[in-house]
């Protein structure tokens, strides 16, 4: 039997009379089927069977509940033998599975990924500032570096300095000059930036409201938003007017998600015989 994985395609057979998940026409059952049927439980599997095979047994089962008796006639028609319907499972990547029946996908399925608790803090507290190199804008990659230590003119004679894990703007101080609603903007949303960039964050932090003040400030530096360019070495792109990472949809920093889901891949690899495998 081959070890199921990333770009699996299983073909099964759903009896509709027998209610039985089979792995042939003619009725044979293998060791998946059999584990399905209910037949074998998890710590009598072979290691062939493994997380990946845990992950399809477990969006079948949904894909079965979701569609009720009552929406199975019209789902689970039979197309082979009068009595039999052809399930098939593509594994996309360790989180998505689609599930088609009689060749039309019905069923998309997608596992969250669990980050560990080094992840997890990071994404809500962060710590200090990562860049601490310096490095002006680059026109050849659209590339800039916001790093600990730099300093930047402000157009009303303000300066602003990174520190380890904040934003100083010299020469401006809440309790003896009037509040400047504009620039406190601009060192929440910088601070934001800079945890966005620096693979912290995500670029959902980034308030809509710092948006503006933030893409003027970038503009000022030479930074051409209005095709991808590189902050602290993340690829940006503006969607919907907003700051966001290439490619990212994973709801975390991409260099988090990638450790995350490569623990998760190499985790899926492994039997379920040997552990408490249910996803």
């Amino acid at each position: 039997m081959n070890v199921t994985g990333i770009g699996s395609h299983n073909t099964y057979y759903y009896n509709v009379d027998t209610k039985r998940l089979q792995s042939s026409e003619t009725g044979e059952e293998n060791e998946f089927c059999r584990w399905f049927n209910g037949d074998l439980s998890s710590e009598q599997l072979s290691d062939s069977i493994n997380g990946y095979d845990s992950h399809i047994k477990n969006n079948l089962e949904n894909m079965f509940y979701m569609y009720n008796d009552e929406l199975k006639a019209d789902v689970f028609r039979p197309s082979k033998n009068g009595n039999l319907c052809e399930i098939s499972v593509d594994v996309l990547d360790a989180e998505r599975v689609d599930c088609a029946i009689n060749g039309q996908t019905i069923f998309h399925a997608k596992q969250v990924v669990d980050y560990n608790q080094e992840e997890i803090h990071t994404m809500k507290y962060a710590g200090p500032y990562k860049t601490h190199t310096a490095k002006a804008y680059n026109r050849a990659d659209n590339s800039i570096n916001i790093a600990v230590g730099d300093r930047y003119e402000l157009q009303n004679g303000y300066q602003i300095a990174v520190r380890d894990d904040w934003i100083e703007v010299i020469g401006y101080s809440r309790g003896e000059t009037a509040y400047d609603p504009e620039l406190e903007s601009l060192i929440g949303g910088l601070n934001d930036l800079i945890r966005f960039a620096d693979q912290q964050w995500t670029s959902g932090s980034i308030s809509d409201e710092s948006m503006p003040i933030l893409l003027s400030f970038l503009r000022r530096l030479g930074v051409d938003t209005s095709r991808e360019f590189i902050i602290n070495d993340t690829k940006c792109e503006l969607v919907n007017g907003r700051i966001s990472e290439v490619g990212n949809a994973y709801g975390a920093p991409s260099s988090i998600y990638q450790k995350a889901i490569a623990r998760y891949e190499e985790w899926l690899y492994q039997p379920v015989n040997k552990k408490h495998f249910e996803l």
